[in-house]
């Protein structure tokens, strides 16, 4: 197999089995009360806490639009994760905040994440952390690099 096919085949690879991961352990922790999707997740977790965050910051974070992120909103008001507030400064200004049901979607999606990380930390030697880090932070880098060159094109991140 060539070095570019072996490389697709791991990126993809741990992309995706980190989401299956994801979305198994979102599924495994919802009740009849918390339904929530990882796209949901995803959202309260860049709301974050204590919260009151503009609409428009969390979009540009998510790198979505404004009205892909008002219906995302707009659903998870109904679910009464998040709510909307006017900025008492800015009377235009639309602020997101986490109901007390968000919040507990923002832990259980933060303890994901830091179950995954013991995992990781669990398995791979002390011995070899030079190493891991250093793949990690290139990988990163990289990709952060090819975000950040799209973004000053004023574009949607392409490689």
């Amino acid at each position: 197999m060539k070095r570019k096919e072996e490389i697709n085949i791991f990126l993809t690879q741990i992309f995706n089995n980190i989401l299956k991961l994801e979305e198994s352990y979102i599924r495994s922790q919802q009740t009849k009360d918390y339904q929530f999707s990882v796209t949901e997740a995803h959202i309260i977790e860049k709301i974050g806490l204590p919260g009151k965050r503009r609409m428009s910051e969390v979009a540009e974070d998510l790198r979505i639009t404004i009205s892909s992120l008002t219906l995302a909103i707009d659903r998870m008001e109904r679910k009464n994760f998040v709510k909307r507030v006017k900025d008492e400064k800015d009377k235009r200004a639309v602020l997101l905040c986490l109901t007390e049901k968000g919040e507990e979607v923002f832990h259980i999606h933060d303890e994901f994440h830091r179950k995954m990380t013991d995992a990781i930390d669990q398995f791979f030697p002390t011995e070899d952390d030079d190493m891991i880090f250093a793949f990690i932070a290139k990988v990163s880098n990289f990709f952060q690099m090819l975000v950040d060159r799209e973004e000053e094109k004023g574009s949607v991140p392409a490689l």
